[in-house]
């Protein structure tokens, strides 16, 4: 089975419930070789396979019933298969268009290992690159019987969410989180505990899901990252999530599942 992608754009079958759009190796034009064939894996006694299509190609495949779509904002409505495959499809597809060149030599590269890894052309440079995990922190922070939530400026109207952040050089993740969140709230932690871990393939992290006390409520917004920051009790958050003056993440997002557990277990 072949999953086409477009850039960070993946091809769904539009119905209830939505689905992966799967062709077969008689479906796919004859002007595809190795090269642009990436092997996802064997499931099920069934081999899948991604590949990039350019602009022309993308408009062969779209019709009334098949269309191209940002995958964040659709694994609501599809299966637990297909918005695992998909995602697995998308990072990988994205980190071959954005590596066809050597950052060593600046030579092309060409793919390997059945798309697992990318080999610089250059025969005097030969360098190796294999697709990157970015590990982030996300973090649900209570005190007391509240939970604090944020949101960005350029999140859609109303969604709120718990505070993350990318893993810098040289930083444990314990030091990560403590940073991000003293950073973009100014409150300082205590009883910090693991709790999950995901993939988020947006363009390809790794995040890592923590609950922790906060010392204090008192705040100090950084406001280049935070448009604004509220604590709620759990009736509050309730109650502002039937009146619809807030909106929490999608369903299958790791900051979901935290604040779900936390409105759950008083």
């Amino acid at each position: 089975m072949f999953i086409p992608a477009f850039e960070s754009l993946v091809f769904l079958k539009l119905g209830n419930p939505h689905a992966a759009l799967y062709l077969k190796r008689e479906e796919l034009n004859k002007d595809y070789d190795d090269q642009q064939i990436i092997f996802l894996g064997e499931i099920n006694e069934k081999f899948y396979f991604t590949y990039e299509v350019d602009k022309t190609k993308k408009e062969k495949l779209i019709s009334s019933e098949v269309d191209v779509k940002e995958l964040v904002y659709f694994t609501p409505l599809l299966s637990k298969f297909d918005s695992s495959i998909l995602s697995f499809s998308r990072s990988l597809v994205l980190w071959h268009h954005q590596n066809k060149f050597c950052g060593v030599c600046g030579s092309k590269t060409k793919s390997i290992d059945g798309g697992f890894a990318r080999i610089c052309t250059n025969e005097e440079c030969k360098k190796v690159i294999f697709p990157r995990v970015d590990p982030s922190i996300i973090v649900l922070i209570y005190h007391e019987d509240k939970c604090l939530l944020g949101r960005q400026e350029r999140w859609p109207e109303g969604m709120y969410s718990t505070i993350a952040g990318f893993v810098e050089l040289g930083e444990s993740l314990k030091s990560c989180l403590e940073r991000e969140v003293y950073e973009e709230t100014g409150l300082n932690l205590k009883n910090i505990q693991y709790k999950y871990s995901d993939p988020w393939p947006f363009p390809g992290s790794l995040m890592l899901g923590y609950f922790a006390e906060a010392k204090s409520t008192k705040l100090n917004i950084d406001r280049d990252e935070l448009d604004d920051c509220r604590w709620f009790t759990r009736e509050e958050l309730t109650n502002a999530i039937k009146s619809k003056e807030i909106r929490l993440p999608l369903t299958s997002s790791i900051s979901f599942r935290l604040i779900n557990e936390w409105m759950n277990n008083e």
